[in-house]
């Protein structure tokens, strides 16, 4: 063999171990129904992602750190009433940009198909969009429908380093 087929065949080998290593993350390790701390860890940003059934859900109030790798996503919904008054903080520890999200269901489902380029698009309601969120995000929400809030953080592959991000959410 030559040299140059040596090269080749060790680029195809190490892409393929690359490729692996990307396809074998999995789901965050968020643990439902939980209103205690916790900790979790993200997943990959691209779309679409995993269906609305298989995020889980939390109880308020809720006090989570989140790990957000780079190029990640983490998603979970919190369930509440109509007329409730949910009051939020979410904390970056690392010092950098990330976006957040709080959805209904219809919008969530958008950005699954879409990406958050395109949320303004959605027909479903947008509840919070920090995109950048720097450092602290303080936010409340007066629920109009009972029923499920998605929650959506996103570390884009743009970014120079991991995040991790705390929330803290009371209603």
């Amino acid at each position: 063999m030559s040299e140059r087929s040596l090269s080749l065949i060790m680029l195809v080998t190490i892409a393929l171990f690359a490729l692996v290593i990307l396809m074998s993350q999995t789901k965050p390790a968020l643990q439902a129904n939980q209103n205690t701390n916790s900790t979790t860890q993200a997943q990959s940003s691209e779309w679409p992602s995993i269906p609305t059934d298989d995020i889980s859900t939390y109880n308020i109030p809720l006090d989570s750190v989140i790990h957000l790798p780079l190029a990640s996503r983490v998603s979970f919904k919190v369930s509440a009433v109509s007329g409730k008054i949910l009051v939020g903080n979410v904390v970056e520890s690392g010092g950098g940009c990330f976006t957040f999200f709080v959805l209904d269901e219809d919008a969530y489902l958008f950005l699954l198909r879409n990406g958050p380029g395109l949320l303004s698009r959605s027909k479903g309601e947008v509840y919070v969009s920090e995109m950048p969120a720097h450092y602290r995000t303080a936010f409340t929400i007066n629920t109009d429908r009972t029923g499920d809030y998605y929650f959506v953080f996103i570390n884009p592959a743009g970014s120079c380093h991991g995040k991790t991000v705390s929330i803290k959410l009371n209603g």
